[in-house]
């Protein structure tokens, strides 16, 4: 990695009292960070375990040591998937992920509203609601699924949420349909 662009990676770290470095810049669209080196985009906690530790070995995914499923439930508002401290990195297998020891289970086969992604059964259980403040009911609790090497992910979505969110995606079509001029001919 180029100085450059380690001077840049410095530059967008606030380190934390309890030894996180939160990342301060572009974040995707489940909380990690996002940092563009070597002339592509990556996740900005795999750069910083490159520049201090090298490559992530082969078959080996990154592992948020910091993160404690007893006191956080995980998810995109997870503080801890913005921490690119490399000593709270560990490169983990897939299996040692998503296993029951660990303390997250990533997935729960019983369709029920609290199946969600990175939080302990119990934690789940005790939400009663979605970030935005809608109740969990089995009305409102939409159970989506995703794949990745070939091992199914169960998570929840607020349907409720989906709807506001839906709402304001036509209204911003809209106003910038109407703020077009019309010409006649």
């Amino acid at each position: 990695m180029a100085t450059n662009d380690i001077t840049r990676f410095i530059e967008k770290v606030q380190v934390q009292p309890n030894g996180c470095w939160y990342w301060t810049a572009s974040l995707d669209g489940k909380g990690y960070g996002n940092f563009y080196y070597n002339g592509r985009m990556d996740k900005a906690h795999k750069a910083s375990y490159s520049i201090h530790k090298g490559a992530v070995p082969e078959g080996k995914i990154l592992d948020h040591t910091c993160h404690d499923p007893r006191w956080c439930g995980g998810g995109v508002t997870c503080l801890h998937r913005r921490c690119v401290n490399p000593d709270h990195l560990a490169a983990v297998t897939w299996e040692y992920n998503l296993s029951p020891e660990r303390g997250c289970h990533h997935y729960n086969k019983s369709n029920i509203p609290w199946a969600g992604v990175n939080a302990s059964a119990e934690i789940r259980k005790s939400k009663l609601r979605c970030p935005s403040g809608h109740e969990w009911t089995l009305e409102n609790t939409v159970i989506r699924y995703s794949y990745k090497n070939g091992i199914r992910y169960e998570y929840r979505s607020c349907h409720q949420c989906a709807l506001n969110s839906k709402a304001k995606r036509r209204l911003k079509l809209k106003n910038q349909f109407s703020s077009t001029p019309n010409y006649v001919a």
